[in-house]
């Protein structure tokens, strides 16, 4: 041992063999950012994510060479590690810049599917406080519209050509009903379901809904029939633990309901409740009564 340690230099004896050197130039300053990154990635995502990163690599190798080169020196100028460290930096800088890029397209991504089912505004509310998606009491117009005669119509027809025709009911029920103040309509088979704050915003919706549907459904010998009734409702968020909607509950969304199956072909009826809280029982058509299935007494409805 005397004899193997007399052929060392004496800077080797103060600061180590370059072995010694490079390690702890590895493990004290350039390989803390890789081995840290390391950890938290793994933490996070797993050891098997992580390996089939390559700039994980390139970042780790980086901090090899700069370890290498600077622990083979005894003495080295200022600039030498510190063009290491920017090597090694810049490849953390993009790693980060990537992760980020990724984080932003899946922001994106989850903003739109969370807009599919809630309301843009109400969306942006929720992410301040998420107070407003729970169920509360509150007095909602509702309006129901459906596809007469769907089910015989669809019988011979290509899948395809059926979800191309839905599809171009729901955009337009979407359009109409967004742009005049109702909240995000829910679709079920040929059923377009909205509500409103508001009930004379919701006579007018319908009244263009109801015009334009017949001329869309018109192309395939179709029609439509609606109706609106005003009442209260629970709205909010509800469902399971894993699958959940805002929407509203109530016998007032089961009275709309049943309105909507007794309109004729072409036309939206308004319940005698929503015709006499708007004061236009007179500018609408004669009244009929309808002995609505489950419910006890006959309903009065007007067509619109």
């Amino acid at each position: 041992m005397l004899r193997q340690a007399s052929t060392m230099s004496l800077a080797d004896r103060i600061q180590g063999t370059p072995g010694v050197r490079i390690l702890r130039e590895f493990v004290s300053n350039s390989g803390l950012y890789p081995l840290f990154e390391a950890i938290r990635f793994i933490a996070d995502r797993g050891v098997h994510a992580y390996l089939l990163e390559p700039p994980h690599y390139l970042i780790l190798v980086s901090a090899a060479i700069q370890s290498w080169f600077l622990g083979r020196r005894v003495e080295y100028a200022w600039w030498q590690r510190a063009a290491g460290n920017r090597l090694s930096l810049g490849l953390s800088d993009s790693e980060v810049s990537r992760n980020t890029a990724f984080l932003q397209r899946v922001v994106r991504r989850l903003k739109q599917y969370s807009e599919w089912s809630l309301d843009p505004d109400l969306l942006e509310e929720s992410l301040e406080d998420m107070s407003v998606l729970q169920q509360r009491r509150a007095e909602r117009a509702v309006l129901f519209m459906d596809i007469r005669d769907f089910t015989h119509w669809s019988e011979d027809k290509d899948p395809e050509m059926v979800i191309g025709m839905l599809n171009g009911f729901y955009d337009l029920a979407e359009r109409i009903v967004m742009s005049g103040g109702g909240h995000k309509p829910h679709f079920t088979g040929d059923e377009v379901m909205s509500w409103f704050d508001d009930p004379m915003l919701a006579v007018e919706a319908a009244r263009v809904l109801r015009i334009e549907a017949t001329a869309l459904l018109r192309r395939h010998q179709l029609n439509s029939g609606g109706a609106l009734h005003l009442g209260p409702v629970v709205e909010g968020l509800m469902g399971s633990t894993g699958t959940r909607r805002y929407g509203i509950v109530g016998d007032t969304v089961n009275t709309t309901a049943r309105l909507c199956d007794a309109a004729r072909p072409g036309e939206v009826s308004i319940s005698e409740a929503l015709a006499r809280r708007l004061a236009m029982v007179s500018k609408l058509g004669p009244a009929r009564t309808i002995q609505a299935k489950g419910k006890q007494e006959p309903l009065v409805a007007y067509p619109l």
